[in-house]
């Protein structure tokens, strides 16, 4: 794989449930329900990349049946990638609201990443 990232959205992951994609480290991931559903969103990064991953993002906002979740991470400061998944049936107030909680871990200069299931 030539990839240094690769991000998934509708994973079906569960919180003790780990992927194992060779020479990739997980970065985030969040899962609002806590059981295997089609939503949730994980990041992983190639272990050999430079430059280094200094925060991680991971917000919920919502219920089973209307609901956004974000994770992502920063690398050295200079870029932003925010993955999104968004439930069909959420509210565009209830995307609007979660996309605004991104606004604090974000500065101004950085290069912003921003992709997922809207």
């Amino acid at each position: 794989m030539n990839s240094n990232i690769v991000t998934l959205q509708e994973s079906w992951a569960v919180d003790n449930e780990s992927y194992n994609i060779p020479d990739f480290e997980e970065i985030s991931r969040n899962r609002l329900m806590g059981r295997p559903q089609d939503f949730g969103t994980i990041n992983f990064c190639k272990l050999t990349v430079e430059p280094r991953i200094t925060d991680r993002i991971e917000i919920e906002n919502g219920n089973s049946n209307n609901h956004v979740e974000i994770s992502g991470f920063k690398l050295d400061n200079r870029l932003t990638i925010i993955n999104i998944y968004n439930n069909p049936s959420s509210s565009l107030d209830l995307l609007k609201e979660t996309l605004l909680e991104v606004k604090d871990y974000i500065d101004e200069s950085e290069n912003i990443l921003i992709l997922g299931v809207f």
